[in-house]
């Protein structure tokens, strides 16, 4: 495939680059953008998902004291 010459001005040409090399930096350039975007949104979600997240005032999100205790076994029996 041949490529047109870009339009000339005082020995220059108007355009930065050859077009096909002009299209990649645009293609780049708009996938760098849709990266961004949807990272945003994904980012902006988590963190309302974040502050959905309750406790319950009935639960107590620390260790009970049976399962700190040394003598307390998971099989339910107690160390004598």
């Amino acid at each position: 495939m041949t490529e047109r010459p870009a339009p000339f001005l005082g020995g220059r040409t108007l355009a930065p680059l050859p077009p096909r090399a002009l299209s990649g930096f645009v293609l780049a350039f708009v996938a760098v953008l849709l990266i961004g975007f949807f990272t945003y949104r994904l980012l902006d979600a988590r963190y309302a998902a974040a502050g959905r997240i309750t406790i319950p005032s009935g639960i107590n999100p620390r260790p009970s004291a049976m399962m700190r205790d040394p003598g307390f076994s998971a099989s339910g029996n107690e160390a004598a």
